[in-house]
């Protein structure tokens, strides 16, 4: 009996030693003030001609519901470090994410406000919802798609949209 549970022991101790020597993903990183770095960039880097790479985000949700309640929505922004990736560290690529990221931000914000505009009303429609989330997970995605690889180059436009966008951070604040 002593030899089989000295047996288990040991399977026990290698195994965890062998948990411990696998890599550890990144946790995914909330939007905040703090200005992403090259380090927050973890991704295998995809073959690529130049300066190219990859800014993961996903607006995600959950919702705590209580029978009779008015449904309750945590939005978040986030940012995979393991699935974004920069073929080089390129100042202006990390300029143009950060941009894309706050704009992400801005959506998500937009999101919560809409929430609690559904919430004041005392809406229970989970179809309403839906539509104000999906919308604006739409706009955000336009206006992705609009900027994304064209600010890399532009610096004199980057800093006025940027501006543009910090402000409307701001008038938002009550959302963060």
């Amino acid at each position: 009996m002593i030899v089989t549970l000295a047996y288990l022991i040991l399977n026990t101790i290698s195994f965890s030693n062998i948990i411990d020597q696998t890599p550890k993903k990144e946790k995914s990183i909330d939007w905040s003030e703090k200005k992403l770095t090259f380090n927050d960039f973890k991704g295998k880097t995809k073959s690529s001609k130049g300066v190219q790479g990859e800014l993961a985000t996903k607006i995600s949700w959950t919702i705590t519901e209580e029978t009779g309640q008015l449904p309750i929505y945590k939005v978040y922004n986030k940012m995979d470090p393991n699935q974004s990736w920069m073929s080089v560290k390129h100042d202006e690529l990390l300029k143009e994410y950060q941009f894309i990221w706050n704009l992400s931000e801005l959506y998500t914000r937009k999101i919560r406000k809409n929430i609690e505009e559904l919430n004041r009303r005392k809406s229970k429609d989970k179809e309403a919802y839906r539509k104000v989330i999906s919308k604006q997970v739409a706009y955000f995605q336009k206006e992705r798609n609009r900027y994304y690889g064209v600010l890399q180059n532009q610096p004199d436009m980057y800093k006025m949209l940027d501006k543009q966008y910090q402000d409307s951070l701001k008038q938002y604040n009550k959302y963060k």
